[in-house]
């Protein structure tokens, strides 16, 4: 299966969807990056917690995070 066929629903989904692999940000869903307040491509292959840090809600010790 290419992966166009298994993200085309993932991309169109309401739901926000993020995979992550070793911690790293693999994809996330455009509702996933609506919700988290991020920038999809900005994002992808960061590792999870520095992906989140800018979020409005995150906590100041992961937002300090380098």
């Amino acid at each position: 299966m290419s992966p166009e066929a298994w993200t085309l629903p993932w991309e169109e989904a309401r739901e926000g969807l993020l995979v992550h692999r070793d911690r790293r940000v693999v994809y996330l869903n455009p509702a996933a990056a609506e919700l988290l307040a991020v920038d999809r491509e900005k994002v992808r292959g960061l590792p999870l917690i520095l992906a989140l840090r800018d979020h409005p809600d995150a906590q100041p010790e992961i937002r300090t995070l380098a």
